[in-house]
């Protein structure tokens, strides 16, 4: 019996010194990361009406000149996240990584309204609504943030 603790002991302590040191795998950086992040304040008026198999839905594109460039060197080897601001320019101001869905009232009826987003290859991004009362998002605000290690 003390053998077969001695054993477990052993092989315990060899995962514990072994599997569960972490190990230190960037000791210095050898590409810069660039990074790019851009709001955008889209109006009722920016979103279009739109349909397809999963139902209707909104959807507006989030475009600039500095977005295209920073999705052109990180389509294939970045990481884009966007946010949607709740509470904008506000003390309570809060941004939501996206997909997000929100759940509401206006009293006496619930609604809900999920964002989701496509990022392009001809350098913009798209946002889509889909809203549970079929009512426009109208005006949001959205942040487009990317990261791409630089290897060029």
């Amino acid at each position: 019996m003390k053998k077969v603790k001695f054993i477990a002991v052993t092989v315990i302590g060899l995962f514990i010194g072994t599997g569960c040191v972490p190990e230190k795998v960037y000791e210095t950086v050898e590409n810069p990361v660039e990074i790019y992040s851009e709001e955008f304040a889209v109006r009722g008026a920016h979103w279009a009406s739109k349909s397809d198999a999963s139902g209707p839905f909104f959807e507006c594109v989030l475009e600039s000149p500095a977005l295209a460039r920073a999705l052109g060197t990180a389509y294939f080897d970045g990481i884009i996240m966007v946010y949607l601001f709740l509470d904008y320019d506000s003390s309570a101001e809060t941004q939501i990584p996206l997909p997000y869905t929100f759940y509401g009232t206006d009293g006496r009826h619930g609604f809900s309204i999920s964002y989701v987003f496509d990022m392009m290859a001809d350098g913009t991004v798209g946002i889509r609504g889909y809203p549970s009362d079929g009512l426009n998002p109208g005006d949001q605000v959205f942040r487009v943030a990317i990261a791409r290690i630089v290897t060029d």
